[in-house]
């Protein structure tokens, strides 16, 4: 991904000028760096995910975890860059801080498969 590494360096790069202008502190710049480095972690460094009898979970870093249990899955559904699991019902603009986005690289079909067995128990009713 060279492309899209270039325009996240240009971002960079536009976000430390316009701090610079505004708040000309060398010890500031520290903020953007932390803000950006946050926001954009889930494309910055490697993201593991875990699909287990307990749920789903999702780690970037040391520092960032998110962990969705089957039982509080209300909604999963697949796309071009993946399957997406939130635990609300219909979709809302509350849907990247409830879910948790799956991006199989190779294993599509055995993501898909356990995914759709644990709807379905949940359709019908069925606990674990």
């Amino acid at each position: 991904m060279p492309g899209k590494l270039c325009l996240v360096v240009l971002g960079y790069c536009a976000a430390m000028l316009a701090w610079w202008y505004f708040l000309p502190v060398p010890a500031a710049l520290v903020l953007p760096i932390i803000a950006l480095t946050s926001a954009l972690s889930e494309f910055l460094f490697p993201v593991t995910y875990t699909i287990d009898a307990s749920g789903v979970s999702q780690k970037c870093l040391p520092f960032f975890h998110r962990q969705i249990a089957w039982d509080d899955v209300r909604r999963a559904s697949a796309g071009r860059d993946g399957f997406f699991i939130s635990t609300l019902r219909i979709p809302s603009r509350l849907d990247q801080f409830r879910g948790i986005r799956i991006n199989p690289r190779g294993n599509d079909a055995e993501v898909r498969a356990v995914i759709t067995e644990r709807m379905n128990r949940m359709r019908e009713g069925v606990v674990a």
